[in-house]
C-alpha cells in the first residue's frame, strides 16, 4: 500500500515537472538555436521585460558591495529589494550565470505548487487544481488572446505574474506562499509551532527587504489572522507569546541589513526613487481619489458579486472556517487603501498596492466561484482536462515567443544583432580584459553586461546604480555629454519634456533621475506649477497613481541648460570605452577624438576606445 503511495505521488510531481519544463523551456531552447550569443548575453536580452534593470543589483550583492556607483570617494548606501535578489545572488554564487536560467524553472514549479495547494483546499481535486494553477500562471497571454487586457481592473492582472525579475518573480511567490499559509493556518485550532513561525517571519522579511506593498498586504493578512483565531489565542496565551516573540526577534534579525543601507543612503537617492512624505494634504487627496473609484459603479457590481458568491458558499457549509476567513479578508481588503493612506508616513509607487488590491479581490472570487462550480468541474474528462493544459502550454509558449520577445520583429532582430556584433568583436580582440576604468556606456544591455564582467568605473551611471547626490549626477550626465560633442541645443532637447505613451516621459531623464520630476495631482518638483498650461492640464488631469509621468518645471529646464552652457572642463573625463546607442537623442553625435579610434560603427551603435588599448585602430 505505502508503495502505491509513493508511486502516485511520483506521478503527481511529474505533472507540475512536465507543466513546468515546458512553460520554461521552449523560449530558451528557440534562442539558444537561433541566436549564436554567449549565455551571459542570451539572459540578459532574453530575460522577462526590464528584468536588466536589476540584474546588476545581483553582481553587487554577490559581493557585498551597497556602495553604488559614486563619482567620489563618499560613501553612501544604494537601495534595491535585497529580499528577492537574495534568492538569484546565493545560486549565482553558488552555480553560476547558468542558475539564472534554471531559476526560472524552479519559480514557475513553485508558483504551480502554491496555486495548486490553495486551490486544492477547496475543490480536492488534483488535475482541476493543477488546471486552474495554470490558468493562472498564464493568466497575462489569456488576456492579450481575448483582448481583456487593456479592461478596467483586468489590466492589473497582468501584475498577477510573470518572471519579470525580481518583481512578481520572486516577490509574488513570497506574497502567495504567505496567503497560501495564511488560509491554511484559518482553518486550524492551533498554529503556534516554531516551524510556522519562522516560516511566517523570513517571508515577512524577505518581502519587508523587497516591496513594501507586498509587506503591508502579508501584515494585514497576519493580524487579520490574529483576530479571527481570537478563541485559540485566549486558550493558548503561552504559546502564542512564544510565537509572537520567535516572528519578531527573527524578522528584525533578517531585516537588519535593510535599515542599515536604508539610514546610510544618499537623501537625493531617496528622493529620486519617489519617496514622499504623506501629510495631511496627501492623504486627503488620496482618499478622496479611493473613495471616487469605490463608488464607481462596475466596482460596486463586482463587491456585489463577491458577497453573493460568499453567500451560496456559506449554505453549504463547505470548507466553513477558512472560506469565513477569507471572506472577512475580501472585506478587510475593500478598505486597505484607505488604510494605507492613513497610516503610512512615506508613499511610494502607489500602483503597486492598487495592483495587490485588485490581485486579492479577483483571487477571493476566484476561489469562490470555482467552490460553487466544484461539482460540475470535478466530473469533467480527464481528457479534456490534460487536452486544455496542452492548448495554455502551447499558447503561453507562442504568445511568450511572438508577442512578448517579438522575435519575428524586425527591428528587434537588428538591435539584437547589433548588440551581439558589438561583444563579439570586443571579446575577439580581448578589448574588456584591458579596460577596468572609466567607461561611458549609453546603452542598458551593454552596461549591464559590463556590470557582471566586475566593471565598476562609469563615468555615468543610471540613477538606480548611483550613488551620487543629484548636483553630482547632473555633473557626470553635463561632463559625458558634453564630451561627445553635445552642444546646448542638443541638451536642451535631451532634457525636454516629452509626450509618450499617452503621458510625458522623458526616458533619457528618468533614466540618470528616476522619479526626481514625478508629476502628478499628488506631487511635483518642489511641489511648483511651473509649468506650461499643456503640462499643467496633464498634470491635474493625471491620476497620483501615475508616478512615471516626469515633468521638469520651466525654472528648472533653465537651470539646467544653463548650468550645461556654463560648465567648464576643469575636471576632464578620460573613458577608457565608450559606447553609444545612436537612438533619436544621439543621432546627430560626431564624436572625433584624436585620442579615440572608433572600433565599430553602425546605424544603431558606435563604440570608441582609447588608441593606447587598441591593437587595431581604423
Amino acid at each position: 500500500m505505502q508503495n502505491i503511495l509513493n508511486n502516485r505521488s511520483k506521478i503527481s510531481f511529474f505533472h507540475f515537472i512536465f507543466i513546468a519544463f515546458f512553460l520554461f523551456s521552449i523560449k530558451w531552447i528557440y534562442s539558444i538555436y537561433s541566436f549564436e550569443e554567449n549565455i551571459l548575453f542570451k539572459i540578459i536580452l532574453d530575460s522577462d521585460q526590464d528584468s536588466i534593470v536589476y540584474f546588476p543589483f545581483i553582481k553587487d550583492l554577490s559581493i557585498l558591495d551597497f556602495s553604488g556607483i559614486s563619482n567620489n570617494d563618499k560613501q553612501a548606501n544604494i537601495l534595491f529589494p535585497i529580499g528577492s535578489v537574495s534568492i538569484h545572488t546565493l545560486f549565482y554564487k553558488f552555480f553560476g550565470v547558468w542558475s539564472l536560467i534554471l531559476l526560472e524553472f524552479f519559480c514557475i514549479l513553485f508558483f504551480l505548487i502554491i496555486f495548486f495547494k490553495i486551490i486544492n483546499l477547496f475543490l480536492n481535486s488534483f488535475l482541476i487544481s493543477i488546471f486552474f494553477a495554470l490558468i493562472l500562471f498564464s493568466l497575462s497571454s489569456l488576456l492579450f488572446i481575448f483582448n481583456l487586457d487593456d479592461i478596467k481592473y483586468l489590466s492589473s492582472l497582468n501584475s498577477l505574474y510573470s518572471l519579470r525579475f525580481p518583481r512578481p518573480m520572486i516577490s509574488h511567490l513570497l506574497y502567495f506562499y504567505f496567503v497560501y499559509l495564511i488560509f491554511k493556518f484559518s482553518g486550524r485550532k492551533n498554529y503556534f509551532s516554531n516551524l510556522n513561525a519562522i516560516k511566517l517571519s523570513i517571508i515577512l522579511s524577505f518581502s519587508f527587504m523587497s516591496f513594501h506593498n507586498i509587506f503591508f498586504y502579508e501584515l494585514l493578512l497576519l493580524i487579520l489572522l490574529f483576530v479571527y483565531s481570537y478563541k485559540a489565542i485566549f486558550y493558548n496565551k503561552y504559546d502564542f507569546i512564544k510565537f509572537l516573540l520567535l516572528v519578531a526577534i527573527i524578522f528584525f534579525f533578517l531585516s537588519f541589513i535593510f535599515f542599515y543601507l536604508y539610514y546610510g543612503a544618499e537623501p537625493d537617492y531617496l528622493k529620486r526613487f519617489g519617496l514622499i512624505d504623506s501629510n495631511l494634504e496627501i492623504k486627503i487627496i488620496l482618499l478622496k481619489h479611493f473613495f471616487n473609484k469605490t463608488i464607481n459603479g462596475i466596482f460596486i457590481l463586482l463587491v456585489l458579486f463577491f458577497i453573493a458568491t460568499y453567500v451560496v458558499i456559506y449554505k453549504r457549509r463547505n470548507n466553513y472556517k477558512i472560506n469565513k476567513f477569507i471572506f472577512f479578508f475580501g472585506i478587510t481588503n475593500l478598505f486597505s487603501l484607505f488604510l494605507m493612506t492613513l497610516i503610512l508616513p512615506k508613499i511610494q509607487h502607489l500602483y503597486h498596492y492598487v495592483n495587490i488590491y485588485i490581485i486579492n479581490f479577483f483571487l477571493i472570487i476566484f476561489l469562490f466561484f470555482l467552490q460553487i462550480l466544484k461539482n460540475n468541474l470535478i466530473r469533467l474528462n480527464n481528457n479534456i482536462i490534460y487536452f486544455f493544459i496542452l492548448l495554455i502550454i502551447v499558447n503561453y509558449n507562442i504568445f511568450y515567443i511572438f508577442n512578448e520577445k517579438q522575435y519575428l520583429n524586425e527591428e528587434y532582430m537588428d538591435n539584437r544583432q547589433d548588440l551581439s556584433l558589438i561583444i563579439k568583436k570586443l571579446e575577439k580582440d580581448k578589448v574588456l580584459d584591458e579596460i577596468n576604468k572609466d567607461l561611458l556606456i549609453f546603452d542598458g544591455h551593454f552596461f549591464t553586461y559590463l556590470k557582471f564582467l566586475n566593471k565598476k568605473d562609469f563615468v555615468l551611471s543610471p540613477g538606480i546604480y548611483s550613488s551620487n547626490n543629484n548636483f553630482e549626477q547632473e555633473d557626470a550626465l553635463i561632463r559625458s555629454l558634453k564630451f561627445i560633442g553635445f552642444d546646448k541645443k542638443m541638451f536642451a532637447n535631451f532634457i525636454k519634456n516629452e509626450i509618450s505613451n499617452n503621458k510625458y516621459q522623458n526616458k533619457n531623464m528618468q533614466t540618470y533621475f528616476l522619479h526626481r520630476y514625478q508629476a502628478n495631482t499628488l506631487t511635483t518638483f518642489q511641489n511648483t506649477e511651473n509649468f506650461t498650461t499643456k503640462e499643467l492640464n496633464y498634470i491635474k488631469n493625471s491620476s497620483p497613481l501615475f508616478v512615471h509621468q516626469s515633468i521638469i518645471p520651466k525654472d528648472e529646464l533653465i537651470r539646467i541648460i544653463n548650468r550645461f552652457e556654463n560648465s567648464n572642463e576643469k575636471l576632464p573625463i578620460s573613458p577608457d570605452l565608450i559606447l553609444i546607442n545612436r537612438n533619436e537623442k544621439f543621432r546627430d553625435i560626431n564624436f572625433q577624438n584624436k585620442e579615440y579610434c572608433r572600433i565599430y560603427n553602425s546605424n544603431l551603435r558606435q563604440v570608441f576606445i582609447k588608441r593606447s588599448n587598441s591593437k587595431d585602430c581604423n
